[in-house]
C-alpha cells in the first residue's frame, strides 16, 4: 500500500480507457485463440499511456475493457482510503510496513550503503523470502531504491562479510525519503509515531540501541 501503487493503478485505468479500442480488440482476439492466457485467465498487453510512456497492463479475460479499468479505479480508491487511515496513525511512517523487519532493513542500509535481500536476510537473521517481499514494499513506498550492482563501488559498500559486489543481485540503498524518515525517528514526534505504529516496538528499539540492526539481541 503506497502512493506509488495507487498512482500506478490509476495510470493503468486511464491508459485502458484512452486505448479502449485497442484493449477491446486484444481481449476479443485472445478469447478466440489458444495460448497460456487460458491457464491464468489474464492477458498482458503493452500500451502507451496518455503521457506517451509505455507500460504493461495485465487484463482480466472475463471482463471487458471498461470493467478492467473500473476495477483499477475502485482498487486505487480503496488503497487510498486505507493509506489515509494509516497516515492518521503513523504520520510520516505510513509508507513503511508496520513490521520490525522493515525498519531493520532501513537501518541496515543506512549503515552499509548498499545490499541485496539474500545478504540482508543473513545479516538480520531474517527469512529470505520475507526480506525480499519487504524490500519490494519499501521500494513501492519510496523508502529504498534499487541500484545497479555495477554502480556500486567496493569502497562505498561497508558489508563486513562482502569483499565484492555481485552482478546478478538486485541491490538496494536508502533513498532520500528513507534517510529523511530515519532522521524523523530521532525526533520526539517520530518516536511517538514509531511506538504507535510498529508491532513490538520496544523490543525493536532495544535491539537497535544495543547493537544496531544486525544485532541478534
Amino acid at each position: 500500500m503506497s502512493r506509488a501503487e495507487i498512482d500506478r493503478l490509476r495510470t493503468e485505468a486511464d491508459t485502458i480507457f484512452t486505448r479502449i479500442e485497442t484493449v477491446t480488440d486484444a481481449l476479443e482476439r485472445a478469447r478466440n485463440e489458444s495460448g497460456d492466457h487460458w491457464e491464468t485467465g489474464e492477458l498482458t498487453l503493452a500500451l502507451e499511456t496518455p503521457t506517451g510512456d509505455e507500460i504493461e497492463v495485465t487484463l482480466d479475460l472475463d471482463r471487458d475493457a471498461a470493467e478492467n479499468a473500473q476495477r483499477r479505479y475502485e482498487r486505487a480508491s480503496e488503497l487510498e482510503d486505507k493509506l489515509e487511515e494509516r497516515e492518521a496513525v503513523a504520520g510520516e511512517l505510513a509508507q513503511v510496513p508496520p513490521e520490525p523487519l522493515a525498519f531493520l532493513i532501513c537501518y541496515h542500509l543506512k549503515d552499509v550503503k548498499g545490499d541485496y535481500p539474500r545478504s540482508m536476510a543473513g545479516h538480520l537473521n531474517a527469512d529470505r523470502e520475507q526480506t525480499a517481499e519487504t524490500c519490494t514494499e519499501l521500494e513501492d513506498g519510496g523508502v529504498i531504491e534499487r541500484i545497479e550492482s555495477g554502480m556500486l563501488k567496493r569502497r562505498d559498500v561497508k558489508l563486513k562479510r562482502a569483499l565484492e559486489t555481485h552482478q546478478h543481485h538486485t541491490y538496494y540503498r536508502l533513498s532520500r525519503e528513507g534517510d529523511h524518515l530515519l532522521r524523523f525517528l530521532d525526533e520526539r514526534e517520530g518516536k511517538e509515531n514509531f511506538l504507535r505504529w510498529i508491532e513490538d516496538a520496544r523490543t525493536l528499539a532495544r535491539r537497535l540501541s544495543r547493537g544496531g540492526p544486525d544485532s541478534r539481541g
